[in-house]
């Protein structure tokens, strides 16, 4: 083994990382000091009462942090509304309606000019007769042929 794989350096000898509940404070501020600055410009889409640090409440303990992240689920989310249409849009939708409105009168017009189908009195009210040789028909329980009879 060569001499200089023996000690393997590690990130953490350099800079030793932060127990979770300093990592907490730390992002808590660094989310602070941003707030800060947001609203010196004035941000107004920066809420800092939603910010909520997740090493934070996990340093607090396991239900504190199941309890944050199940009334965040409870939250009601935001209904959408769409934004309002622009002028092209409203005129172009105009102009589909007035399309719409000119191919029904046309459609109108031209059943109108159609000729009207009249009723035959002669066919009106007629149905062509089943013919059934020797009036023999197939026994629905059976299957086999039987005569059928006027009285039946």
């Amino acid at each position: 083994m060569p001499a200089n794989q023996d000690k393997h350096p590690t990130a953490n000898e350099e800079k030793p990382t932060l127990k979770l509940r300093a990592q907490a404070d730390a992002e808590e501020k660094i989310m602070a000091d941003k707030i800060k600055a947001a609203e010196a410009v004035g941000d107004k889409n920066v809420e800092p009462e939603e910010f909520v640090s997740i090493a934070g409440l996990a340093a607090q303990g396991r239900e504190k942090l199941l309890d944050t992240l199940r009334a965040h689920a409870d939250k009601p989310k935001p209904v959408y509304v769409p934004p309002p249409m622009t002028e092209r849009q409203l005129s172009a939708r105009e102009q589909e309606l007035e399309a719409g409105r000119r191919a029904v009168k046309k459609a109108e017009e031209q059943l109108a000019l159609r000729p009207q189908p009249v009723a035959d009195p002669k066919t009106e009210g007629f149905s062509t007769p089943a013919h059934r040789p020797n009036n023999m028909v197939p026994d629905p329980v059976t299957g086999k042929l039987g005569l059928i009879t006027p009285d039946a």
